[in-house]
């Protein structure tokens, strides 16, 4: 706490509750449009209520939008767009950092091939927009992953 008083200047009168007032609330208050779920944990990591710890936590970005992802250039630090059918096993590993081996576990390719399939005709059969968005919302990441793979192409999805 006293690192954190000392990097955002709050005076030492300020007792706990002045700071939720006058350094929390406002947090909160302006940043929860930009970070999605954001919470301010107070943590007493000893015996008493004294607050030792102050966690801030937040919903992860979803940067992957259309079937396209953004990245920035280690040498020349300038961005780019690429659709996730053309990533690189690196630029997979970037964007899923877990998940690809977590789909594959326990799946042959071939379930996979089966379950981009079903996919599509649950989307055929789907009565209106906002049922396919549901649909494609609900299987996103698997989208991603098949098209990443190169086992199926966006447009398939659409």
């Amino acid at each position: 706490m006293d690192k954190f008083r000392k990097l955002f200047c709050v005076p030492n009168s300020y007792r706990m509750t002045d700071i939720d007032r006058q350094i929390f609330e406002p947090i909160e208050n302006e940043l929860s449009k930009y970070f999605g779920n954001l919470r301010i944990n107070k943590i007493s990591k000893s015996k008493g209520r004294r607050i030792t710890h102050i966690e801030f936590t937040f919903d992860a970005e979803d940067d992957v939008v259309d079937g396209k992802k953004v990245f920035r250039d280690s040498e020349t630090k300038k961005y780019y767009t690429k659709d996730i059918a053309e990533f690189t096993e690196e630029e997979i590993n970037k964007t899923y950092p877990e998940e690809p081996k977590a789909m594959l576990e326990g799946h042959t390719e071939d379930e996979l091939i089966n379950k981009k399939d079903y996919i599509i005709f649950l989307l055929a059969t789907a009565e209106n927009t906002d049922e396919k968005k549901k649909i494609l919302k609900s299987n996103k990441k698997i989208i991603e992953y098949l098209c990443s793979k190169g086992m199926a192409e966006f447009g398939d999805f659409i």
